[in-house]
């Protein structure tokens, strides 16, 4: 058997073959079809043209050559490195209306990575006619994210006041994000493509102290920065440098509780009072002029009593007051405002909300009168 570096050099010597300029990739299986009948036969050429091929074979070999192996020297003929090769080519290189008919085959017989292969080799299909274009929009690649994360977790004792901490850092960087998008043909519809690349990373730390018998303070923060690193949206517009859509920067939440030192018998009460911030957001992604893509930071504030086994009795009661100052933001909407139509589509938080809850426990750990 000759050494690897003579086999190499051979495959150098070999000529290539160019290809028409409209290949066709039926007429090249048949091309390999006649080579492996041809040698076969024994006729001499064609087992020679297999040999400088495929030189670690022999001659008796040669003449009983299997269709994998005639497709593999058809495709060295034309000097591509194999079959599969050749067969992309050929199939790359069909006119647009043909790549959109395999692409709509592909669509139907449910090959979804068939589709996607085509689709990133031609993307005007997403533009080719009204079949295309509707199909193109559920296209899209498996999202892949790269995690790094490290944390501690720690419980503390200073001269009796107890506390708890959770700290947590991270890094993600993705490829083919997800992202949805209003459809620019259709506002009543959602697309979803892929971001070419992203990255975001950010800090979490919660944590709780008691100060004092009685009184517990928690809160939580989060630190978070997203950015997409090359991206085109759904009209072909430059999305690098933005920013994730519906992710605040920061996060802020503390929680005060107080327990009143009242007999066992009374029950448990407490007292109340929570405070959370967010920092701005954008809620669509995109660099359109919509006048509601943009909300502004705001906190909210809310309070309550809590009673739990109220006399001793397996009732739990409790108000609560949300939303006290009844401030006004936006948690989602639809936009349409790039389009003709001209108008925005908004859904608002819930207003200033007080109330009683009662709640009732049965079972044998359920308190009893």
């Amino acid at each position: 058997m000759p050494a690897l570096a003579d086999i190499g050099q051979q495959l150098k010597e070999v000529p290539v073959s160019a290809l028409p300029p409209s290949p066709d990739l039926s007429f090249e299986k048949k091309q390999a079809k006649a080579l492996a009948r041809d040698c076969r036969a024994g006729k001499a050429d064609a087992v020679e043209r297999v040999r400088k091929q495929l030189p670690r074979l022999s001659i008796d070999t040669a003449r009983d050559i299997a269709l994998a192996d005639a497709q593999f020297v058809i495709a060295r003929e034309h000097g591509f490195d194999t079959w599969a090769a050749l067969k992309a080519h050929i199939e790359a290189a069909r006119p647009l209306d043909q790549q959109a008919d395999r692409f709509l085959e592909a669509i139907g017989e449910s090959k979804h990575a068939v589709a996607v292969r085509i689709l990133d080799a031609h993307p005007e299909l997403a533009r080719f006619n009204v079949f295309t274009a509707d199909q193109s929009h559920f296209i899209f690649k498996p999202e892949i994210v790269k995690v790094v994360e490290i944390g501690l977790k720690k419980d503390w004792n200073f001269e009796g006041i107890k506390a708890r901490t959770n700290v947590a850092a991270f890094h993600n960087d993705f490829t083919n994000l997800q992202a949805a998008f209003s459809d620019p043909s259709n506002p009543n519809a959602a697309v979803v493509i892929n971001a070419g690349k992203a990255e975001q990373h950010g800090l979490e730390l919660e944590g709780q102290v008691i100060p004092l018998d009685g009184l517990e303070i928690s809160g939580a923060y989060s630190y978070n920065y997203t950015k997409y690193l090359s991206f085109k949206g759904p009209s072909g517009e430059n999305l690098s440098n933005t920013t994730f859509p519906n992710i605040p920067q920061n996060k802020l939440d503390i929680n005060v509780r107080y327990y009143l030192p009242l007999d066992e018998s009374v029950g448990s009460l407490s007292v109340w009072g929570d405070w959370s911030y967010q920092s701005h957001n954008r809620q669509q992604a995109g660099l359109g002029d919509d006048p509601l893509a943009n909300q502004g930071s705001y906190s909210l504030y809310s309070l309550g009593i809590d009673w739990q086994n109220v006399m001793n009795s397996p009732i739990d009661a409790s108000f609560f007051v949300n939303n006290l100052t009844d401030t006004l933001y936006r948690v989602g909407g639809l936009n349409v405002f790039v389009t003709t139509l001209g108008f925005d589509a908004a859904v608002y938080n819930p207003p200033r909300m007080f109330g009683v809850k009662l709640r009732y426990s049965f079972g044998p750990d359920a308190k009893s009168w």
